[in-house]
């Protein structure tokens, strides 16, 4: 019997770490300028958390959410953040960063 009670609860433990597992979503992207130039280093952070990354040399990036959806914040220097809902069905974005000359100065 208590063979059986163990395998049970294995079996849910198991349950429960995979429907934990399969609550992520990716989410990638390209970072360029107004005029279509790849940005480097721009910040992208989940809303609320110290989750993030940075773009790459291309203005790439990949980061996994915990989550089915959130919020990224996408920030550069002399550049207006921009905050971005994300979903499994909008996993793979385009962001256009537009200047902030008021900000430099």
């Amino acid at each position: 019997m208590s063979k059986l009670i163990y395998h049970v609860w294995f079996s849910c433990l198991l349950l429960c770490f995979s429907q934990l597992a399969m609550a992520q979503v990716t989410v990638s992207g390209n970072v360029s300028d107004d005029n279509g130039s790849p940005l480097i280093g721009v910040r992208i952070v989940e809303e609320g958390t110290v989750r993030g990354t940075t773009t790459d040399g291309e203005g790439n990036f990949s980061i996994t959410l915990p989550g089915s959806s959130g919020t990224l914040v996408f920030s550069y220097i002399g550049y207006s953040s921009q905050s971005v809902e994300v979903s499994a069905s909008n996993a793979n974005l385009k962001i256009q960063m537009l200047e902030d000359i008021a900000r430099l100065d």
